[in-house]
């Protein structure tokens, strides 16, 4: 029994022994992604610092100042969003802007301007000569005025009052069993 209760204590101090190599193993762990943590933050400290001191000068100031717009083109600097979009109008004849030519505005990138340049497009129906924002509108147009298709206004026959009146493409008449 003596011998049994020696061997009992010996797993018990090796048990003991291995928890204590992996307590050691993960605080060596720990500790150096501690360090790896400690790097990354390094500035934080005194980028936060000065962020205060900049915040508190703020402070000090009237509402006016606090907030000022500028010009990435020539530094410019304005109290107001207004004031300084106006501002930027004046550099539209600059070589960098892109005029629409059919209404005369200007767009800082091309492709802000192709954009908008298809807001211009117009459709045309080549039986009555009818124009329309969309190809799909113009289509539509076709198959139901030209080619006898019924198609019914969805307004129309729910009793509300269609948002296009007269220039709906859709039949303006009773759908019968279906009212979609």
């Amino acid at each position: 029994q003596v011998l049994n209760i020696k061997l009992e204590s010996t797993k018990n101090q090796f048990k003991l022994f291995q928890n204590l190599k992996m307590t050691r193993k993960t605080i060596k762990d720990l500790d150096s992604e501690f360090s790896l943590f400690k790097d990354e933050f390094k500035g934080v400290k005194s980028k936060l610092s000065s962020l205060l001191q900049l915040c508190q000068q703020l402070q000090g100031k009237p509402a006016s100042e606090n907030f000022v717009f500028k010009c990435e083109r020539c530094e410019k600097e304005f109290e107001s969003v207004g004031e300084l979009m106006k501002h930027k109008r004046t550099h539209s004849t600059e070589p960098e802007s892109f005029k629409c030519e059919h209404c005369e505005r200007f767009f800082d990138a091309e492709w802000k301007l192709k954009a908008h340049s298809d807001s211009h497009k117009q459709y045309s129906c080549e039986t009555c000569s009818k124009t329309f924002k969309t190809m799909d509108v113009k289509m539509k147009h076709e198959k139901i005025s030209h080619e006898g298709l019924k198609l019914f206004c969805h307004y129309f026959n729910n009793q509300k009052t269609c948002p296009f009146a007269s220039e709906c493409v859709f039949l303006h008449q009773e759908a019968g069993l279906c009212k979609y």
